[in-house]
């Protein structure tokens, strides 16, 4: 399999990469094991501050028809079938049977055709298509087929793709843990340095371990991402409930509160947006989305002194991904605070310092606040930091038209 050795790319497929964990691995404290789904399809209901709109006079309209989690998992007789020729093949004999699940994916995703659609397992295995999602969902279900126990890892990256003059951002991601089966012992106690495959379907080299998954917390991944690319669409209704039927496996995660926040603030009801942002601020684990959106929210209502108090709240937190930095910094240039939004690109390039994008945002910010000389050493960094060659021909560009505002000065 070929390997992609620089993250800007014309065509992203997927890949994968194999480490035999050990002692040096991050050590698993919970895994799914050989899930056969049980009670994934009755999950508890959510907290009543965020039950849901009636499906009949709500305003997002009548809750559409959505996979229970064991459909995201169903596989055909044939694709059953064509795995398990190669699982008890007699080549694959001799080879413990969570590599060859291993081999079998690798194998797979040589001509997987990477795009930005969740997709069931079966789909995903027919298509040959889908995101690195839809890869690990199909792991799960060829798993399930073959009894292999399977658990899942968050992971944090920083890589940026360019696709045809269009910047994808990826933050974060999931892996998928294989456990071999040999050191499966009915009764026993788990064993946090258990020989295992990890799975990553986009491997940068840049990695950083972020939390073990459930499986519950696996898939709400799904239903979040369905919401998301429903709120990118402005498909409000699908978002909105998606969105709540991922809170039924990750109650109170700040992705699935801050789309219905949104989704609220997009159908003109400001008051419920600002309580779901209060209830996600409060409960939340991760608070930094949900605050940059809630000062969005107080800033278009002319409340300009609780926007800053929110502010302040913000440039004081800590939170280890380069693109909430990133984003917060260009809210911040887009209205017009531009000495924040510097702040903020510094937080993202400490995180990120070969992040192109985050020099040239500084730049921007910097320009627009009068401040020639700082906004030329930033380009002049971003065009350093970029490796596509219409990207640094554009900065070289914005670049000379600086340095000829500066001569002038």
């Amino acid at each position: 399999m070929s390997r992609i050795s620089h993250p800007t790319i014309n065509r992203v497929r997927a890949w994968l990469s194999i480490l035999l964990a050990s002692g040096l691995l991050q050590a698993c404290a919970t895994t799914a094991g050989p899930a056969s789904g049980k009670d994934l399809n009755m999950p508890p209901p959510v907290p009543d501050s965020l039950r849901p709109h009636s499906a009949i006079t709500g305003p997002f309209g009548p809750k559409p028809a959505m996979p229970a989690p064991n459909e995201l998992f169903a596989l055909t007789d044939a694709q059953v079938d064509e795995f398990m020729a190669f699982m008890d093949g007699p080549q694959a004999r001799q080879v413990p049977r969570h590599r060859r699940l291993y081999d079998f994916i690798e194998a797979f995703s040589q001509d997987f055709n990477y795009q930005d659609d969740t997709l069931g397992a079966g789909l995903a295995m027919t298509t040959g298509s889908g995101n690195c999602l839809s890869l690990a969902i199909l792991t799960t279900a060829l798993a399930r087929v073959a009894g292999i126990e399977i658990g899942y890892q968050l992971v944090s990256d920083a890589p940026v793709y360019e696709m045809d003059g269009q910047v994808i951002l990826k933050g974060v991601h999931v892996r998928s843990q294989l456990y071999d089966p040999a050191e499966m012992t009915p009764g026993a106690l788990v064993i946090a340095n258990r020989a295992r495959i990890i799975i990553d379907y986009f491997p940068t080299g840049r990695e950083r371990f972020v939390a073990n998954l459930d499986e519950r917390q696996f898939i709400a991944m799904y239903y979040r991402n369905i919401a998301a690319q429903a709120l990118g669409d402005d498909d409000l209704g699908r978002a909105y409930w998606y969105a709540h039927e991922s809170l039924r496996y990750a109650p109170d995660h700040e992705a699935a509160i801050n789309t219905l926040a949104v989704a609220h603030r997009r159908i003109g009801d400001p008051m419920r947006a600002e309580e779901l942002y209060l209830y996600g601020v409060e409960n939340a684990d991760n608070k930094l989305s949900l605050l940059k959106n809630y000062r969005v929210l107080l800033a278009s209502q002319g409340r300009v002194a609780e926007a800053r108090q929110v502010e302040a709240r913000l440039s004081r937190m800590e939170d280890p991904s380069p693109f909430n930095w990133l984003q917060l910094a260009r809210d911040a240039s887009d209205e017009g605070q531009f000495d924040d939004a510097v702040r903020f690109y510094n937080r993202a390039l400490e995180l990120a310092p070969y992040m192109h994008e985050g020099y040239a945002g500084m730049a921007q910010a910097h320009y627009a606040a009068g401040e020639v000389e700082q906004a030329r050493q930033a380009m002049d960094e971003a065009i350093r930091r970029t490796m596509r060659v219409s990207t640094r021909e554009a900065y070289e560009g914005k670049l000379a038209a600086l340095k000829a505002k500066s001569d002038l000065l």
